[in-house]
């Protein structure tokens, strides 16, 4: 299904119907999802051309999409960006930039992210508990295969 949704949005766009921020973070959802990154990338940028304001949803689906592909770094790039565009990074954000490091096994750096969230005003909720628990539950697990 989600190679349908991109093709409809293609061909929709080809037709030259008017496609809104949500008919893009569907398809930036979906190529996200395919783990076609760079393709999700342009489709961001596509929005900026013409003048449309990606939000929160946009980038936080983008960061999703990086720590699928355990890249931290352009998750990163996308959250800066985002901040720079002066919008305000939520839990969800969060969540998905903690359970992507976690994935990566880089534990100080989660640790700075919990604190850079709580800063922001963000409490932990009980779902930033768990994604850190279980990030650490997968840490132990693999740990204890190894030895």
């Amino acid at each position: 299904m989600l190679s349908e949704a991109v093709d409809q949005f293609t061909k929709a766009k080809e037709s030259g119907v008017f496609l809104d921020e949500i008919s893009y973070t569907i398809a930036i959802d979906a190529l996200c999802r395919q783990r076609k990154i760079g393709e999700a990338v342009l489709l961001l940028d596509e929005m900026k051309l013409k003048k449309m304001n990606p939000d929160v949803m946009h980038y936080t689906t983008l960061i999703n999409g990086f720590c699928l592909l355990n890249d931290l770094k352009n998750a990163l790039k996308i959250f800066n960006e985002m901040n720079e565009n002066g919008l305000k990074p939520d839990t969800v954000i969060f969540h998905a930039l903690i359970g992507g490091f976690l994935k990566c096994g880089r534990y100080k750096e989660t640790m700075i992210l919990l604190d850079n969230m709580v800063v922001r005003g963000l409490k932990p909720t009980s779902t930033t508990h768990n994604i850190v628990i279980d990030g650490l539950w997968w840490k132990d697990e693999a740990s204890s295969i190894i030895f």
